[in-house]
């Protein structure tokens, strides 16, 4: 039962930083969205 409680944390806890680097990785691929357009002009 420990065993499985400690699993399933190590899991959310992966999930967690699965989360927060998707959000940051979309944020990062907008923001170079919104500034390849800019530097495509130069």
């Amino acid at each position: 039962m420990c065993v499985y409680i400690d699993l399933a944390h190590g899991l959310t806890k992966m999930c967690n930083n699965l989360i927060c680097l998707y959000r940051s990785m979309s944020l990062f691929l907008f923001a170079y969205g919104i500034a390849t357009p800019f530097g495509s002009i130069h």
